[in-house]
Formats: structure tokens, sequence, C-alpha cells
């Protein structure tokens, strides 16, 4: 989930550091003759481990990276501190570095999987996808269980959508090591995503207990309690997950969603405005905005919503749509217009677009522009199809009974509301107000529409 924490990054660091806590301490000889102060002694592996979790805690990788310059020559050597310097370097990608003493240590030992795992991990950052299945291979041939290899395996199924296996490869890595936070995390994932909410629910609550300094278990939690429609208590673990990670910005949308399905849209709002200001590059938040403003009426923020979705995500057609119609009720109709024709660009078959645009440049006072693009759009139409006859009619006002008569006539209810809001727009745009309520309210007696044009019919009528 985008936002949290890596589980599996914490996981890695973790491991490492059990690996380091292997490592020995030594004492250099002290001479006896003549007297002199005694020389320090090398610091054992797992205090200069503890010291590197300090500072990656309080500080940056780059900053835990630094510590090695500092560390004697002994402890340097060790093979956990070289370990934990490839996963750093790793992590900071300075992948040929951690790629050059990873080697060094299979080299050393060719049976430490640790290392062989790290080596697949950098390869696979490095886009060598062969080498990297080697190195997992090698490593389950020494320990079919081991619980780095299977949960890389098991993250590549889930990238994949093919859960039950992903399921699997995580449950061969608890037996390898049923505490690895990465393969129970893995392990919740899966068995959610594969509708076994006992287990999701089993491994996240145990994660609860083995990371407490984790905010992603306490999320996926509140998922498993959407499930069952308990609002409450789903919200409880969101307030946990949010007090270990005020900043994930996935606990923000879930929990934005959360007070949303209460009905509390003003804590809505708040929770999707923190999550803007933790990624503004990312545009599901903003479009969470956008829908909740509207809804509750604060029209000029939805619309800047909007603005920020199609900025951050270019290709979803929808947000431009949306932009047309928020600046149509804002009577921006240059907006209106440039956001349906970018619109059109991906959906060019429906008639919704053209139409309108050809209302907003007739309300900006332009008709003879509106003429000039809706000739170029009709070019292009089937001629029998009652889309046309309803073009044809916006562009030269002729045959209107025989338009209406037809509308009248089609079998789907809401194509049928949708064009009859097109005829009342089409007497609203040229001056017969009276004609077109006749149309609106139509429009406004169908029941369940599933058309966007009734939340413009809607405002018609309030208008009107």
């Amino acid at each position: 989930m985008k936002g949290f924490r890596s589980v599996i990054f914490a996981a890695g660091t973790a491991w490492f550091l059990s690996v380091l806590s292997c490592g020995t301490t030594g004492v250099r000889e002290v001479r006896e003759s003549p007297p002199a102060p005694a020389a320090p002694a090398p610091e054992s592996t797992l205090a200069f481990a503890m010291r590197v979790q300090d500072t990656l805690d309080a500080g940056t990788v780059k900053d835990a990276i630094s510590l090695f310059d500092t560390v004697d020559p002994e402890t340097a050597s060790a093979a956990g501190v070289r370990l934990m310097l490839a996963s750093l370097l790793l992590s900071d990608n300075q992948l040929s570095q951690a790629e050059e003493i990873a080697a060094g240590l299979i080299t050393d030992n060719p049976g430490d999987t640790d290392a062989l795992v790290l080596a697949a991990l950098i390869a696979k950052a490095a886009g060598k996808g062969v080498q990297k299945r080697q190195y997992i291979a090698r490593a389950l041939e020494l320990d079919p269980s081991n619980p780095g290899a299977n949960v890389e395996l098991g993250d590549e199924q889930m990238l994949r959508r093919n859960y039950g296996r992903a399921a699997r490869y995580y449950a061969k890595a608890l037996e390898g090591d049923p505490k690895s936070p990465a393969a129970l995390f893995g392990l919740g994932k899966s068995s959610y995503y594969l509708g076994n909410l006992k287990a999701a629910e089993g491994a996240f609550r145990t994660m609860t207990v083995l990371c407490p300094g984790e905010s992603a278990p306490w999320a996926y939690l509140a998922k498993l309690e959407t499930e069952k429609n308990d609002h409450k208590k789903a919200q409880s673990y969101l307030e946990k997950a949010l007090g270990i990670d005020p900043g994930s910005y996935d606990a923000l949308l879930d929990y934005g969603q959360n007070q949303r399905a209460q009905g509390n849209l003003p804590q809505a709002a708040s929770a999707w405005e923190r999550a803007v200001k933790v990624d503004p590059n990312y545009f599901l938040a903003y479009e969470y905005l956008a829908g909740v403003y509207d809804d509750m009426g604060q029209f000029d923020r939805s619309l800047k919503n909007y603005r920020m979705v199609a900025r951050t995500n270019p290709e979803y057609f929808y947000a431009y749509e949306s932009i047309g119609v928020s600046a149509w009720k804002t009577g921006n109709w240059k907006e209106c217009r440039q956001a349906l024709m970018k619109a059109r660009e991906y959906n060019p078959g429906t008639i919704s677009y053209p139409l309108l645009i050809f209302a907003a440049y007739c309300r900006e006072g332009n008709r003879a522009e509106a003429r000039n693009y809706l000739a170029q759009v009709m070019r292009n139409m089937d001629r029998s199809t009652l889309e046309y006859a309803l073009a044809r009619l916006y562009f030269d006002n002729i045959n209107e009974s025989s338009v209406v008569q037809k509308i009248m006539g089609e079998s789907s209810v809401n194509t049928r509301g949708k064009l009859l809001y097109y005829m009342g727009l089409y007497y609203d745009i040229n001056g017969a107000p009276d004609m077109a309520r006749n149309f609106y309210l139509q429009v406004n007696e169908i029941i369940a529409p599933m058309f966007v044009e009734y939340r413009l019919n809607e405002w018609a009528l309030g208008r009107s």
C-alpha cells in the first residue's frame, strides 16, 4: 500500500540485525611492559548494529552508511557488518557497491543464504532478473524454508495477482521463521485478497504484537472491520495506525473514507487534506477531496481538486469531465469547454461533450464558434442516429418536434433521460426558459438515474 512504511524493509533490517547478533567480540592484546593505556576494544557487531539502527531511526540511510567509515577494521570485516552495509547501500540505490560486497560474502561463504538473498534483491533492483532467480534458487536449495527467498517469491506472485500461490510462499517462509514480519504481512494481504478474512486477521494481529511500531497491520485490521460494516471499530484501528505513523498516506485515505461512511464529511475532508500534504503528487486524495467538497456544496474547492487530479494523473479522463461539470456549476464556461474537449479526446463516442461544449460557447456569447465546433464533430457522426439529429437541431434549430418524438420513443430510460436534458438545454440557450423547464421536470421524474446529466438537470431546476 502506498505511503506505508515498508514492512519488508523493516523486516530486512531486523533480519540483518539478527545476523549481526551472531558476531563475536574480540579484545586486542595489551602490552604489559612498559605500562601503557589499554587499546580500545573493537566494537561488537551487535553494538555497532544497534548504533546503526539508532541512526536510522533518528536520521537517514546516508547517515547510517557514514557510520561505517568510523568503525574499527576488525568490526568492519565481520560478515554481519558487511551484510548490513550492503543492505544499506541497496536502500540508498548504490547498487554496484552493494553488489560487490554481496559477491565477496558469497565467495567467502557459498552457503551464506542471507548473502544470497541480499544478492538477489540487489540483482532485482539492478534489473537483472536472471541473476535474481539464480540467487533465489541457490538459497532455496540450501534452505527450502528460507524466509527471505520465499517472501520474494510471494511478492512476485502478489504483483501478478496470483494470491493463492503468494499465500503458499508466505506460509513456507513462516515455516522458516514464524516471526518474520514480511511473511506475516504478505500472508495477511494475500489472505485478504483471497477473501480468507480469518487468516488475514490472524496474521495482522500477530504482527501488531511482534511489530508494535508498524502502522500497516492496524490499517489492514481496519479494512477487515470495514468489510463487516463496523465503521466504529475500523475507526479505532485507523487511529492506532495514524498514532504510529501520522504521515501514512494510505491510512489517511482510509480514515477519510471511514469518516465519510459515517456521514462526517468535514472530518473526511480533513484527513484527505492531510494526505495531500504527505504526497502532493499522487491523484487519489485530490479525487476524494473533489467529491466530498462537491457533496458539501463547496464547488470552488471541488473544482480546485479536480484540477489537481488532472495535473497529477493526466490519463484519467474522468477528471476532465469532472472539471467540466464543476466549471459548469461555477459558470466558468471557458474552463468548462476546454476540459470537456480534453475529455472527448479520450472518449470521442459520446454526444454529451459536444453539446455541452456548444452550450458553453453560447454562454460565453460566442455562438459562431459553437457552430464551427459542432460542424466539425458532425462530419464524423452517423447521420441515421438520434444523436446526430439532436446535434443537427443544436446546429440549425430545425425539426424540433421530430427530435422530441424520437427521444420519447427511446427504450432505455437512462438514454431517454439524458437526451431529454439536452432538449431542455437547447431551449435554455435559445431563450425559452419555460420550454426548458418542461423538459428538465421530465428528467427530474426519472427514478434511479444513471447519467451525469441528471446532476446538471438538478442545477438547472434550482436556477430556473
